[in-house]
């Protein structure tokens, strides 16, 4: 299996932020990235994923096309 390049914009209480990872899925990817956020903010990887965790729409994950 092959790890693909990815995207993410967060939209974090009005700022953007914005990552690429390398992950096998787009789920992984994902994980990734918040756990970044988190570490970036000094807040818990949870609660990051409690944030955006589906109820708004403020958070893209792609995959680059290369």
């Amino acid at each position: 299996m092959i790890k693909k390049l990815y995207d993410g914009s967060f939209n974090y209480n009005g700022q953007i932020f914005e990552f690429f990872r390398q992950a096998f899925t787009i789920d992984q990817a994902y994980f990734l990235m918040t756990r970044s956020l988190a570490r970036q903010l000094g807040v818990s990887h949870s609660t990051i994923k409690y944030y955006f965790g589906g109820f708004k729409d403020n958070f893209k994950v792609k995959e680059v096309i290369s």
